[in-house]
Order: structure tokens, then sequence, then C-alpha cells
């Protein structure tokens, strides 16, 4: 998988700007999951557009208090199984599912770094293997670099 240099810019930030970084990545994922979860009848999107507007709220409202144990509850029956679906779409749904859940473990356990890492590595994976599927086939690294240049 390329290297993003994004990651070592992570570094440098402090963790509200982590936590911001992740909730853009959902939010880029989030139709994915939608568009899913629309055309199987599986999950709830309006659960996964619930508590990423819970992040939100936490990172503009100071005193905002939400319980995310209970909200990892609730979010680990919404994931579907590649297993259960002969269907691309699965594959991306399955994505946005495992970043909502890095970013609400991020709010558990305060490790914003890894997770906001962790985030964009399956945003990067996500979007490698839609080229590789559009492709056909595997793609060197070269050409996913000239891809993401465009």
């Amino acid at each position: 998988m390329l290297r993003n240099p994004i990651h070592l810019r992570l570094e440098k930030l402090e963790s509200w700007q982590h936590v911001t970084f992740m909730a853009c990545l959902c939010e880029r994922m989030y139709p994915n999951y939608y568009e899913f979860c629309r055309q199987t009848e599986f999950g709830d999107a309006q659960l996964y557009r619930r508590i990423l507007d819970l992040v939100w709220e936490v990172l503009v409202v100071k005193e905002a208090k939400v319980n995310f144990d209970s909200q990892l509850e609730k979010w680990e029956d919404a994931i579907p199984s590649a297993d259960d679906y002969d269907l691309y779409g699965v594959y991306p749904a399955i994505d946005a599912c495992i970043g909502l859940g890095e970013l609400i473990h991020s709010q558990l356990s305060g490790a914003t770094l890894e997770h906001a890492i962790a985030i964009s590595e399956t945003s990067i994976r996500t979007v490698v293997m839609l080229e590789m599927t559009q492709a056909g086939r595997e793609m060197t690294d070269e050409e996913l670099y000239t891809l993401s240049a465009i």
C-alpha cells in the first residue's frame, strides 16, 4: 500500500485536529454505507449518521458529553459481513464501518493519532480497491500514485 505523506503531517497536529480529520474521512465514507444499506436493506444508515453527528457535537460544544461505550455497542451490530453478500458495495460499506469504529475507539481511548492513521489507511484501501476493481487487475504503486495525483 502507498505510504501517505499525510500520516507524517498528522503527527504534528493536536488531538482535536486528529478527530476532525477522522470525522471528515468518515463523512466521505458515509455514502458508501448509506448506499449499501439502501440497496440491501441491511443495517441502519441513520445510526452511522447519528454517531458521526455526536462526534461533531463533541468537537463544537465544549461541554458536550457522549457515552461512546453505548454508541459502540449499538454500532457493532450495524457492520455487514462480506460473506453474506455477493455485491462489491459490501467492501466499501465495511470500510466505512471500520472507519467509524476507529473514530469511536479514539473517543474512548484518547489515542487519536493512531486511530487517525488507521482511518486514513482504510480510506486509501477503499479507493485503491475501487480503482483495481474497475481496472480488473492489480495495479502497481506507480499507477496508483498517478491516479491519486490526477
